[in-house]
């Protein structure tokens, strides 16, 4: 969140919100997130991601 989600929205860059990684206590199972606690996550720290999928492949 502080580093490449942050570094995205700085630049003007969309910003694809991975939700199994680092943060996902915050918000409950990564792989399927509590949608109000991920939305209150994400307001929390300002950012307004495109898309979020909980990982890549």
């Amino acid at each position: 969140m502080l580093t490449d989600v942050k570094g995205a929205a700085q630049n003007g860059i969309d910003v694809l919100y991975v939700s199994a990684g680092i943060h996902a206590r915050e918000y409950g199972d990564g792989h399927e997130p509590d949608p109000a606690r991920l939305a209150a996550f994400l307001d929390k720290h300002g950012h307004a991601p495109v898309a979020v999928m909980s990982r890549l492949r």
